[in-house]
């Protein structure tokens, strides 16, 4: 109840991720990150001060988690508090603290508005099909939460099984990944994956460092037509193949590009009709840097780049992988030193 009304005081929007950050800025509270070993974080109440640190090694939706967790010793008034793996990710029973902070975090994270926007997307929802694996995974990134948390939730919303979340648990977001990327395979364990096609043009996509945008469109070469990739200034499949290396964008980069046809020809049986628009163009960017990046592609004929037929845009907004690179809120040194003299 305590998470719900300060969603309500603070008007929560609830189109994208809880700002976690936004939250501890608000409550005043000093947020640092620091490396440590056997804890996830730890939260300190003083009479001057209140504060939160968060460990830097472990990933982003843990840390996000951990951050919801000390947010809650702060709200619920609970003195300071060293949490673990034990406090964070499971459930005891015997520590009410505890059990509250955890009650607290996941509501605080997953809000039913939220959730309850994030199900009605899912493909499975929407091709009136059993939850798989894939569509977990798309619920906990839509929702900005570790896959497990994102399972359990699922599970707490009647969609899945208990048999349903051990198994999708046990396989692990990485298997989640590669089952919605078909037979592709995702490099970078951490990197969250994005499946984009023409419905989503006009999208604003709040990714990070790494992870992997698949844009899948139509495409009919047999007119001669492809998708030429004006921005950014990355050569693609059907050009521009003469970009000057001074001008190719840096922070962006086209690990695949290719035309997939509907039906390959059999062995003995050749033709010039790929099946038309029901041919594929699969591209996969990936940002290397943070910043803000439009993705803007035209349907044309290379020697004939201004008739255009038909215009994807998409625009990237690209954060570091973890909180620590997103603005952290702890007093500067010469800060301290003057608390500590004032003292």
């Amino acid at each position: 109840m305590e998470a719900s009304r300060l969603h309500s005081r603070r008007q929560t929007p609830y189109n994208a991720p809880v700002d976690v950050l936004a939250i501890v800025r608000e409550l005043g509270l000093v947020l640092m990150m620091q490396p440590l070993d056997h804890l996830l974080g730890f939260y300190v109440r003083t009479e001057e001060v209140c504060g939160v640190v968060i460990n830097s090694r472990v990933p982003e939706s843990l840390q996000r988690f951990t951050l919801a967790h000390e947010i809650a010793h702060h709200v619920l008034g609970h003195d300071g508090s060293a949490d673990d793996e034990h406090d964070v990710e499971r459930f005891d029973p015997n520590a009410d603290k505890e059990v509250a902070a955890q009650a607290f975090a996941s509501t605080l994270l997953m809000p039913e508005p939220l959730v309850n926007r994030a199900i009605k997307a899912l493909p499975a929802v929407q091709d009136s099909r059993r939850v798989a694996a894939a569509d977990a995974y798309l619920f906990s990134r839509q929702l900005g939460v570790s896959f497990s948390a994102g399972l359990w939730r699922l599970f707490g919303k009647g969609i899945l099984s208990y048999d349903d979340v051990r198994r999708f648990r046990k396989a692990g977001a990485l298997a989640a990944k590669n089952d919605l990327r078909g037979d592709d395979r995702v490099t970078d364990a951490r990197a969250d994956v994005w499946l984009l096609g023409s419905e989503n043009s006009g999208l604003s996509v709040l990714c990070r460092v790494g992870d992997e945008v698949r844009v899948d469109l139509s495409e009919d070469t047999s007119t001669g037509a492809g998708w030429l990739v004006n921005s950014p200034a990355i050569p693609s499949l059907f050009g521009p193949h003469n970009v000057a290396q001074a001008d190719l964008n840096p922070d962006i980069v086209l690990v695949e590009d290719e035309h997939v046809p509907s039906a390959p020809p059999s062995d003995d049986v050749w033709s010039l009709d790929t099946g038309g628009a029901s041919d594929r163009r699969q591209l996969i960017f990936v940002p290397t840097d943070t910043g803000s990046f439009r993705v803007q592609m035209d349907l044309a004929r290379p020697w004939e780049p201004s008739t255009i037929l038909a215009q994807f845009d998409l625009q990237l907004e690209v954060r570091t992988r973890q909180l620590a690179g997103q603005g952290l809120f702890a007093p500067t040194p010469e800060d301290w030193a003057d608390r500590a003299i004032t003292a």
